[in-house]
């Protein structure tokens, strides 16, 4: 690794040693950039994450999967050509289904310290003064192993990332296949946060 020295001005023949340069100080290669993510928001710190993990995703994709290959099996084995017909799109339905799945499981919820939900792509789920109240109860309507938000307004329209989250008017569901451990640490922030603010949690 080389050093690099500098003369100090007013003092001739004298010279100082300077730190070596990291290569990690390097100026980087041509064509780089550095691309600041919704993740790594320096002024905003993710405090809760909810992802959905691998074997999560297998099994949902396994179960999905036979469940269109049923309806196929059922569309070639019905004598009526109509109900052929219905069949077979309701199993183009369940492929788009299968595609949907897997592209929105590969992302994630994030909670940031602002009390803003979003995804890890960057689409903003509910601003902190948009949540009314957190869900976890059993009787609420919710994604199964999940909890749901109830919203201020209805500005931001219905969505849908099956298997993770999904906004219907002023309701947002999120959990589904996500890990519960993640789901209950994210839903207890978000509980904190309401409280601290002097909204009622509302199990």
């Amino acid at each position: 690794m080389r050093q690099r020295t500098t003369v100090v001005t007013g003092v001739p023949g004298r010279r100082r040693v300077a730190a070596p340069r990291s290569t990690l100080d390097a100026a980087p290669c041509p064509g780089y950039h550095r691309r600041m993510t919704p993740s790594n928001d320096p002024d905003d710190p993710v405090i809760a994450r909810l992802a959905v993990p691998m074997w999560r995703r297998v099994v949902g994709m396994a179960v999905l999967a036979l469940l269109v290959v049923l309806l196929a099996r059922l569309a070639w084995t019905e004598s009526s050509t109509g109900r052929q017909a219905g069949l077979i799109l309701a199993m183009l339905g369940g492929g788009f289904l299968l595609l949907g799945l897997w592209r929105a499981t590969a992302g994630a919820v994030l909670l940031r310290a602002s009390g803003r939900l979003e995804t890890s792509g960057g689409r903003v789920l509910a601003l902190p003064d948009e949540i009314a109240s957190v869900e976890t109860g059993a009787f609420a309507v919710r994604p199964s192993n999940g909890f749901m938000l109830r919203l201020r307004s209805t500005r931001r329209g219905p969505g849908w990332a099956p298997g993770l989250w999904w906004r219907l008017g002023r309701r947002l569901g999120v959990g589904g296949l996500a890990d519960a451990a993640e789901v209950k640490a994210m839903a207890s922030a978000l509980k904190a946060r309401l409280s601290a603010s002097g909204s009622d949690p509302r199990e």
